[in-house]
C-alpha cells in the first residue's frame, strides 16, 4: 500500500477515536442536559400539584336580606363556587335573622343546584332563624353554637289598606292601588307558612322530635333546644364544618379559601354601599311577605 494512503487511513482512523471517545466536557455537558430535563419535570409535576390542590369554599351570609342585590351578590358568590374546580365542598356561615321570602327562596333554590354538584355544610353562628334557617336548610348538614339563635319557622306581613273611594285617583280595577284583599292576603300568608313548614319537614324529616304543630308556632331555640327538636345536626364551630365539609367530599390535604375575597381578587368591583335597611323604611302598596325575625 503506497505510504500516502495508509497515512490518510491513519489520519481518518485517529479523528473517529476523537470524535467517538467521551471527553470530560462531553460528560459534563450531558449531566448539565439531563439535570435540566429532570428538574424541568419535577417543576411541571409540582406545579400541577400546586394548581390542582382542593379547597373548601367559604361564604358568609350575614344581617336581614331584603333587596334582591343583596341576594345577587350571594347567587354570584354560589355560581363562582359551583363553577370553580378547586373548589370541592362548600361551608355557610350564617348569622342572619332572614329576610324577604322571594330573596330568600332564591338563595335556598340556589343552594339546591350547587349541592347536587358538591356538598354544603351549614355553620350557625350568632343568629339562622326564620329565612336564615330556611337557607340552612339547603345544606347537607347543619351545626349551631349552643346558644345560637334558629327556628322561627313561619312569615308575616303587612295587610294591605282598605280601597277607598277618591275623587282625584282613578283605578281600572278595584285592587289596582292594594293588590287584593285583606283576605286574599292572609291566604298567602298561610300558603307561606306551609311552604316553609313543606321545606322543613323534607329535609329533616325522621330526625325531627317536635311536631309540625309545635313547629308553626314560629318559636326561636337555642342551638341546645335546636339539637334536642332535631331542627341541627351537632354543636358545633365554623372549623368543625370545615372539617365535614371536607369529609363529606373526601379531601384530605385542602385549603379554605374565602369565595368573597376570592372574587375580589379576581374582579374588582364597587362594594355594596346601601345602608342596610329597615322593614319600617320600605314602604310598599302590595303586601311584602317575610321570612324575618326582627332583631331583639
Amino acid at each position: 500500500m503506497p505510504y500516502n494512503l495508509r497515512e490518510k487511513l491513519n489520519l481518518v482512523k485517529n479523528k473517529m477515536e476523537v470524535w467517538f471517545t467521551p471527553t470530560p466536557i462531553f460528560l459534563v455537558w450531558g449531566w448539565i442536559i439531563l439535570a435540566l430535563i429532570i428538574g424541568g419535570l419535577i417543576s411541571v409535576f409540582s406545579f400541577r400539584e400546586f394548581i390542582a390542590k382542593p379547597e373548601v369554599g367559604v361564604i358568609r351570609i350575614s344581617g336581614p336580606i331584603l333587596f334582591q342585590e343583596q341576594t345577587d351578590e350571594i347567587l354570584e358568590q354560589l355560581r363562582y363556587a359551583k363553577e370553580k374546580k378547586t373548589i370541592k365542598a362548600v361551608v355557610l356561615e350564617i348569622d342572619s335573622p332572614g329576610g324577604e321570602a322571594s330573596v330568600v327562596e332564591g338563595i335556598y333554590l340556589a343552594l339546591l343546584r350547587l349541592r347536587e354538584e358538591k356538598p354544603i355544610v351549614a355553620s350557625i353562628n350568632q343568629r339562622g332563624a326564620s329565612g336564615g334557617y330556611y337557607i340552612a336548610l339547603a345544606s347537607n348538614f347543619i351545626y349551631a353554637k349552643p346558644d345560637s339563635e334558629i327556628g322561627s319557622i313561619g312569615a308575616w306581613t303587612s295587610l294591605p289598606y282598605p280601597e277607598m273611594p277618591s275623587e282625584d285617583i282613578l283605578p281600572t280595577g278595584p285592587f289596582k292601588d292594594t293588590g287584593m284583599t285583606r283576605q286574599k292576603a292572609v291566604g298567602q300568608l298561610e300558603m307561606l307558612r306551609q311552604s316553609f313548614l313543606g321545606v322543613v319537614l323534607f329535609h329533616r324529616g325522621e330526625k325531627l322530635k317536635i311536631s309540625a304543630d309545635e313547629l308553626t308556632k314560629a318559636e326561636v331555640y337555642t342551638g341546645i333546644e335546636g339539637l334536642g327538636a332535631g331542627l341541627i345536626d351537632e354543636i358545633g364551630s365554623n372549623f368543625d364544618a370545615i372539617e365535614k365539609a371536607a369529609d363529606y367530599a373526601g379531601i384530605a390535604h385542602y385549603q379554605v379559601v374565602d369565595i368573597a375575597g376570592k372574587m375580589a381578587e379576581k374582579v374588582q368591583t364597587e362594594k355594596w354601599g346601601v345602608t342596610q335597611p329597615t322593614t319600617e323604611s320600605k314602604k310598599e302598596l302590595l303586601p311584602t311577605y317575610y321570612y324575618l325575625i326582627e332583631s331583639r
